[in-house]
């Protein structure tokens, strides 16, 4: 399904080059099909199409582990993060930054010298790809108009038309900034309290429904704090830690780093894969190590 996914992906691309919408991005909304030269596949959003593509590359790996006839190419994974700057997606560019942020203190708390070179060079290269997403039109223009946009918030002014459909992410972490000039610090360290990220987007937005934040950073910084963020890395990373604890360092650290990289796309934009990654990390883990313990 995966090699599928690419293949009409790429397909899709080739069309979106000559300036025709193959793939739609939805079914239902004829205006908002094409996406242009963007690749998403038969993923809808491109966005969506980043966070499934880290995926698959996750479960290609996994699957090497599980089966070692499972080939895993170099080729394969250049191809991968092509495709990912291709997607052209903000929330992508996000969660890159999270993750090099993330791995930059893994590195540091790591104590190794060697552990930390490694994670060194892959925040290197994380921040070429971000570099090259950057230079995309689209995200310039995001860019551009965030920049005056604290001016427009402070004065109260009319939001750009360009960043309209982000402010649901933008109006919490607003109503943060505002509880930090004012020397309350609370919210940003323990949140406002479960489901109330839809309620000051209504609020600030004057919505006229509950807008909860695309972004799941966003979310969880401002319903449960650094501690609850913190507090949900550790939940994810703590497993593929303790169960990749008799592994080879290579493979420790290629998991650990899949599963960052998870995390960091799943804080960007919400989905159900980094669940299931984690589900199917455990079942094979568990698996091996029963199996490995039955030959003694």
């Amino acid at each position: 399904m995966f090699v599928l996914f690419i293949f009409f992906g790429v397909v899709d691309l080739v069309f979106a080059a000559f300036d025709y919408s193959w793939i739609p991005r939805q079914l239902n909304y004829d205006n908002y099909s094409n996406v242009g030269f963007r690749f998403h596949s038969f993923a809808g959003e491109p966005r969506d199409a980043f966070v499934y593509l880290m995926f698959g590359a996750s479960i290609y790996l996994l699957g090497n582990y599980w089966n070692t006839k499972i080939k895993v190419t170099r080729y394969g994974l250049i191809l991968i993060i092509v495709l990912l700057v291709l997607t052209k997606s903000g929330s992508g560019v996000l969660g890159l930054f999270m993750s090099a942020g993330l791995i930059a203190i893994y590195g540091v708390l790591s104590g190794s010298r060697k552990m930390l070179l490694i994670s060194i060079l892959t925040v290197f290269i994380l921040f070429l790809i971000i570099y090259a997403l950057s230079l995309t039109p689209r995200l310039q223009l995001y860019v551009s108009v965030i920049q005056e946009l604290y001016v427009v918030l402070d004065a109260g002014g009319t939001i750009p038309l360009h960043i309209q459909g982000q402010m649901p992410n933008i109006y919490p972490l607003w109503e943060l900034y505002q509880n930090m000039r004012n020397w309350n610090p609370l919210p940003l360290l323990f949140g406002s309290g479960a489901g109330t990220s839809p309620i000051v987007n209504s609020n600030l937005g004057n919505y006229t429904d509950l807008s909860n934040p695309h972004s799941q950073v966003v979310r969880t910084l401002y319903e449960f704090g650094l501690i609850g963020l913190m507090l949900f890395i550790f939940a994810f990373v703590t497993p593929v830690r303790r169960l990749t604890m008799n592994v080879s360092n290579n493979k420790k650290r290629m998991f650990l780093f899949i599963i960052i990289f998870l995390i960091s796309a799943f804080l960007a934009h919400r989905s159900l894969l980094l669940y299931i990654y984690l589900g199917l990390f455990i079942a094979v883990f568990s698996q091996k190590m029963a199996a490995d313990n039955s030959k003694f």
